[in-house]
């Protein structure tokens, strides 16, 4: 359960954070569908680090694993930094 709020946490933080990008860069075009894969994989690490963990790519898995801890922790920083300049 606890692994699905994290999910949900990330999934909405990185729909205000593409939000916020799209708002900046509208004229990207198509980039913005590459941001948004990205986001959707770095959304779902956790998940897929799970998986690459049970079927023998510990290596990888714990890569991915540190990669969307990384990308939480600056959701959370890009968080908490926009809403003090929204304030």
């Amino acid at each position: 359960m606890f692994r699905l709020i994290m999910t949900i946490g990330m999934a909405v933080l990185s729909v205000y954070f593409f939000w916020r990008f799209w708002r900046a860069f509208r004229n990207l075009g198509w980039w913005n569908l590459a941001v948004v894969g990205l986001l959707t994989v770095l959304a779902c690490s956790r998940y897929i680090s799970r998986f690459l963990g049970r079927h023998g790519w510990e290596d990888l898995s714990d890569a991915v694993g540190l990669v969307g801890v990384v990308w939480l922790v600056l959701l959370f920083w890009f968080l908490a930094i926009g809403l003090a300049m929204n304030l």
